[in-house]
């Protein structure tokens, strides 16, 4: 099993006092947008990182309500960042995402939007009514005069949407009246069983072998079964794919060959913003046997600095036009994310692993998950990368990006 989170809160802050069908080519652009952006992020949150996860779906959806009210040069920089030079109905293109999501008839992945809003300033009527008919978002008003403050109600909704994996993502006293506007926020969740699932029984302690060679104990699941699997996927890594149950939603390992050719990877997927385009198709189905480990990351991250790296400055500024919120002088005070990930087994199956692993003489070819890896949850249906990570020293559980 596999259990993911991911709050996304943009507070929109006064500057100064105060069904899917057919893929279009505008859905392609997009998905190749997405594809872009986040190997972007990926090398501002994670290349000096021993672990990190992050969900550049979330991110993407939050900035895109933002966007919605974003004018002038303002809304170019956006643009640039999100990469839809090329997309010309990027808000109808996440409705129908959004539509597909809702509509699956599948509770293992539930993304929601909502927006808070300053009942003492004046938010155009249009642009809340767009972020429900496109984002259908929550909308909701923000109580100053509340004792538990106006941050609770935004950490009630995220704690319910996300199955207490994520309580607080507004700490209190954070939000003040004089210059707070528009709080938009964005959550994730994914709790999904492996299509093929684990045996606990089959679950042993190893070492995991750290990039400089020093090791650490892990618990290592392990299993025989037909996986999708391309050797040599990228840059001497092999790529293997775990699917769910639903058949749309697949977890992918990108395993280089060698302890420290992660490193080499990262930097060529931060130089080459095409290679996932094409990274996850082509996979033939291969008996193997997989072993990995289960592993649990925690992530708190503050994304003002890594997005002002990508180019969106203004937003952040007192030149902020977002007119089509409101009237008055607005800006983005701060975008942070809390993620988390936990891999594990789901439930017992007939001990058959528990003797396959005894039998080394049969079996078949090996894919070893005991060294540094990048991986995906991707939703496979829609080439959307949900969450992206990589684990190369299970002993640290907590990430914080300032």
């Amino acid at each position: 099993m596999i259990r993911m989170s991911v709050l996304v809160s943009l507070a929109l802050a006064g500057c100064l006092s105060l069904s899917n069908g057919d893929p279009t080519s505008e859905s392609l652009e997009l998905d190749r947008a997405m594809s872009e952006f986040s190997l972007r992020l990926y090398k501002e949150l994670a290349l000096q990182k021993s672990n990190a996860i992050y969900s550049p779906a979330s991110i993407y959806l939050a900035l895109s309500m933002a966007y919605l009210g974003a004018r002038g040069s303002t809304a170019e920089e956006m643009r640039t960042v999100l990469q839809i030079r090329n997309v010309t109905n990027i808000h109808e293109l996440h409705r129908k995402w959004l539509e597909y999501i809702t509509t699956r008839n599948d509770s293992t992945l539930l993304v929601c939007n909502s927006v808070w809003s300053n009942p003492n300033v004046i938010v155009h009527q249009e642009y809340k009514d767009e972020l429900i008919s496109r984002y259908y978002a929550d909308v909701e008003r923000l109580n100053f005069s509340s004792p538990d403050g106006p941050e609770k109600p935004i950490n009630d909704w995220v704690s319910n949407r996300t199955a207490d994996n994520i309580r607080e993502i507004i700490p209190k006293g954070l939000l003040r009246e004089k210059d707070t506007i528009l709080v938009l926020v964005n959550t994730i969740y994914f709790n999904g069983t492996w299509e093929n699932q684990f045996s606990e029984e089959a679950t042993v302690k190893g070492m995991f072998h750290r990039s400089d060679n020093t090791g650490v104990d892990a618990d290592f699941m392990h299993q025989v079964g037909l996986f999708a699997y391309k050797e040599e996927a990228y840059m001497g890594a092999d790529l293997v794919r775990l699917p769910f149950k639903g058949g749309d939603i697949s977890f992918y390992i990108l395993l280089p060959k060698s302890v420290s050719g992660l490193v080499k990877i990262e930097k060529g997927l931060s130089s080459d913003s095409g290679v996932l385009d094409s990274l996850f198709d082509g996979m033939p189905m291969e008996d193997l046997l997989v072993k990995m480990p289960k592993f649990r990351l925690e992530a708190s991250m503050k994304l003002n600095d890594p997005l002002i790296k990508l180019g969106m400055q203004k937003a952040f500024s007192v030149e902020a036009d977002f007119s089509g919120v409101s009237d008055g002088l607005v800006r983005i005070s701060q975008v942070c994310q809390k993620a988390v990930i936990e891999v594990m087994e789901s439930g017992t199956f007939a001990g058959a692993a528990t003797q396959i692993l005894e039998q080394e003489l049969i079996l078949p070819p090996f894919v070893d998950v005991s060294r540094p890896f990048m991986f995906f949850l991707r939703d496979d249906r829609n080439k959307r990368i949900l969450f992206q990570g990589k684990l190369t020293d299970p002993s640290v559980t907590k990430i914080n990006i300032e």
